[in-house]
C-alpha cells in the first residue's frame, strides 16, 4: 500500500507518497502552493483508503 504523507516547513508544501515499511524513502514528492498541496494529499488519502476499503472486502469475499 502507498500512502501520501503532507510536508509542511514554514511557507514551503509537499506532498510525498511513501510505503509504510519504509516511511524514510519517498517514492514520489509534489511540491506547489497551501491549497493545492493540501487538495493534492486529500485525493491521495481518500484514494488509498479506498483501494484498501475495496481490496479488503475484495479478500473477505474471496474466503467466503
Amino acid at each position: 500500500m502507498i500512502l501520501p504523507r503532507l510536508c509542511i516547513n514554514g511557507s514551503r508544501y509537499r506532498v510525498e507518497l511513501y510505503y509504510p515499511e519504509e516511511p524514510d524513502k519517498a517514492i514520489s514528492v509534489f511540491s506547489g502552493s497551501s491549497k493545492s498541496m493540501c487538495e493534492t494529499f486529500m485525493n491521495l488519502l481518500y484514494m488509498a483508503l479506498e483501494n484498501y476499503d475495496e481490496g479488503y472486502c475484495a479478500a473477505i469475499n474471496d474466503n467466503k
